[in-house]
This record gives structure tokens, sequence and C-alpha cells, in this order.
């Protein structure tokens, strides 16, 4: 398939060049427009371009500014009410309450279906999980 922006951006940040590699290329493939920073302030840099991508994807453990923190700028824009919201992590223990986790190493087809599923039943969004 050829990539299209029609589908939506998605944004992930993580610190793992191959992870946002390979992920990217899988999303691109899929007719995503997919935006990506290697840690949490250019994660925050990239989101203020970003008028309201479907779906953020977000490591907590990045060098200089914390996944938590890139998901509290989350919290605090509206813009982002209905985004698609996750973690993608090593410590999911780590991951804040409510918020939806992926623990690495995650398949692509599980990241794809909490981009793609129906909101019928109510997926987790950034207002659902109290992050707006």
């Amino acid at each position: 398939m050829s990539p299209t922006t029609d589908r939506g951006t998605i944004v992930i940040a993580d610190d793992d060049p191959d992870v946002l590699a390979i992920v990217s290329a899988r999303f691109t493939d899929a007719g995503y427009c997919v935006r990506t920073a290697s840690h949490g302030a250019e994660a925050i840099a990239v989101l203020q371009e970003v008028a309201a991508p479907t779906a953020i994807f977000v490591d907590l453990m990045m060098p200089g500014v914390l996944g938590h923190s890139v998901l509290e700028f989350i919290q605090s824009e509206t813009r982002f009410a209905t985004c698609r919201v996750a973690v993608v992590t090593g410590s999911p223990e780590l991951a804040p309450a409510g918020v939806r986790v992926f623990t690495k190493p995650a398949t692509f087809a599980a990241l794809l279906d909490h981009v793609e599923r129906p909101a019928n039943p109510p997926i987790r969004t950034a207002r659902a999980l109290g992050l707006t």
C-alpha cells in the first residue's frame, strides 16, 4: 500500500531507534502519516506541531523528559481529548492507572487494533483517561 495521510496522524515517542523505524514504517504502510520523537522533549515539540493526532504512543523511560511528562502535556491540551493514547513500555508497572499499556515487545497488530477498533465499546481516549 502506498503511504497516504488520509487515515490520520500517529505520534510515536520512543528512545529505541529500531522501535521507531519499524513501527513508523508499518503505520506508514497502513496509510497513516507518522511523526516520531526519540525523547520526551522532542515528543512535546512534535505534539505542539500536530493539531490532533489519531493516536499517540508514548514510551515511559526516555532520556531527559520522561514519558510521564509527555502524558501530563497531553492532559493539559484539550485538542488531544479525542486522541487514542497508549503507553508502550518495558516497565508496565510504572504506567499511570487507566492508561492503555502495551508491554514491549508489542505486536504491530495490537497497536493497529488500538488505533482502528470501533469506538463502541468506548476506547481509552485522552479524555476518558482523565488526561484532559
